[in-house]
């Protein structure tokens, strides 16, 4: 005998197991043995897609993000949303919106940002973190900025996100800072675990 997973879930006794099997054994579906001509097929198909339609519309009007207001206000959103879109067109508008956006997250070191941050700060090297959108060149944010005058920017690549998940190559990072007339120095999350490696890495990068 099929029992069904609610079925499964409770304790029948003996008797009440010989009963359910008589009430399947009895049990006929309802359409078991009918046949629908063509011409009814075609009517179910049309009400179930008529039904279907309806629901479908009625969720989209229930969606809709302007639903409630006034033409008016409708229009004026529209129209805003125009010029913002214009606006982005503008570098200096988009950096400087993107920078706003950002920081108003709140973006914090991660682990292995604060584990750099400490390896720089023993070290003394000229170097301060801005992943947090505090600088932002082009609209990209690099993780850290030399402090002493040189244009020199170091990008913090953490194993996974930059290479299962990486949208661009290290090589096309320091390019595209290249252009700002920036040098940059690739750091990936690996290096960590030798330090004096390192640092002695860095210190070249610098003196270059």
């Amino acid at each position: 005998m099929q029992l069904s997973e609610k079925q499964k879930n409770y304790l029948y006794s003996e008797k009440n197991l010989d009963r359910l099997k008589v009430a399947q054994l009895n049990s006929i579906p309802w359409n078991k043995g009918k046949h629908h001509s063509e011409e009814t097929k075609q009517k179910l198909r049309e009400h179930h897609w008529s039904k279907t339609g309806k629901i479908r519309r009625i969720l989209r009007i229930k969606s809709a993000w302007n639903k409630g207001l006034t033409k008016e206000t409708d229009e004026r959103v529209r129209k805003y949303a125009i010029k913002i879109k214009e606006n982005f067109k503008n570098p200096e508008f988009k950096e400087k919106m993107i920078k706003k956006m950002m920081i108003g997250e709140h973006k914090k070191p991660n682990k292995t940002e604060l584990q750099f941050i400490e390896l720089i700060q023993q070290n003394n090297f000229p170097f301060k973190y801005i992943g947090n959108w505090e600088f932002v060149l082009g609209g990209k944010c690099p993780d850290f900025i030399n402090i002493n005058g040189q244009k020199q920017l170091i990008e913090l690549f953490g194993n996974y996100w930059h290479t299962v998940k990486a949208r661009e190559t290290p090589e096309e990072r320091i390019q595209y800072f290249k252009k700002y007339g920036f040098d940059t120095l690739i750091i990936w999350e690996s290096e960590l675990k030798n330090e004096n490696k390192l640092i002695e890495k860095i210190r070249q990068f610098i003196n270059n």
